[in-house]
């Protein structure tokens, strides 16, 4: 009997766990974000939200970012994100966020 309730115990933290996950984090009500990959490689992240932004970087398809949800581009089109490595913030087109 308790082989069985072990791995219920495992299953429920399991769960637990992968939908806390999948939730946005809410450091305040300006900050709520999704954890979230870019698709493409050479991926520009841009200094303002415009395809006119100075360039801080590139990245690369599956690099680990941070998509703020309720931030857009002047032209509605790019995104605010931080890339995880290194640690930069900055704009990205929405076409290149998974």
């Amino acid at each position: 009997m308790k082989i069985k309730s072990k791995k219920l115990y495992a299953v429920i933290l399991s769960l637990i766990l992968i939908f806390t996950l999948s939730m946005p984090v809410l450091a305040n009500s300006n900050s709520t974000f999704y954890v979230t990959t870019i698709k493409g490689n050479g991926v520009r992240l841009r200094a303002s939200g415009d395809a006119n932004g100075a360039i801080l970087g590139l990245m690369y398809n599956g690099d680990t970012i941070d998509h703020y949800i309720n931030r857009v581009g002047t032209d509605l089109s790019y995104c605010y994100v931080r890339r995880h490595t290194p640690s930069t913030y900055g704009w990205v087109h929405k076409d290149y966020i998974n």
